[in-house]
């Protein structure tokens, strides 16, 4: 087993600085980091105790090497391999929607009393159960089922120039919350 003091971990940065240097980007701001803190150690060493300014600049510096930290382990993962995707919406009238589209101005008009299909294509990368979801805010329709297949009559409360409907895929048997959601435009006419 080694031991290493802690100044000694300042040789070992500097020596092996290639491969710091992913995590920390800066050498000369690491150092100027490394060398406070190496200070405030000292301070407490002595059996001093740090100044309230001490304590909020250590406190600074070591949430900044933490974000570095988490910038340089997260920046690899492909967040694909995690949460659930929607790769289209597409209803019995034609219209196609797809959630890589920020645009998505396709925007179908219907009328009261008008049948109306959804289907939406989803994937969960771990093949989880998945919900489906399609609602209006300030509407009654809000329609929740394990099908990714949606029947619903066009009903008043719908009726918009620009009404809008949140479509939702989520695994509700996932440890974490795994959801996504796009949103849908339509013209609804009165009867």
């Amino acid at each position: 087993m080694f031991y290493a003091d802690f100044i000694d971990l300042r040789t070992i940065v500097e020596k092996n600085w290639n491969a710091f240097e992913k995590v920390f980007k800066n050498k000369d701001r690491f150092f100027v980091f490394f060398d406070e803190v190496y200070q405030f150690k000292n301070t407490l060493n002595l059996g001093n105790s740090l100044t309230k300014s001490q304590e909020e600049l250590l406190s600074g510096i070591t949430a900044d090497l933490k974000n570095s930290f988490t910038i340089f382990s997260n920046k690899n993962n492909n967040t694909n391999e995690y949460f659930i995707a929607i790769n289209k919406v597409s209803d019995n009238l034609g219209t196609t929607w797809f959630s890589n589209n920020s645009d998505n101005s396709s925007k179908p008009t219907l009328s009261v009393g008008d049948d109306y299909e959804l289907l939406i294509e989803a994937n969960d990368p771990k093949d989880r159960e998945i919900e489906y979801e399609v609602y209006h805010f300030a509407g009654s329709l809000r329609i929740k089922q394990e099908s990714n297949r949606f029947n619903f009559k066009i009903t008043e409360d719908l009726i918009g120039l620009n009404t809008m409907l949140v479509v939702k895929a989520n695994t509700p048997k996932s440890e974490y919350k795994n959801e996504r959601s796009i949103k849908i435009f339509m013209t609804v006419l009165p009867k």
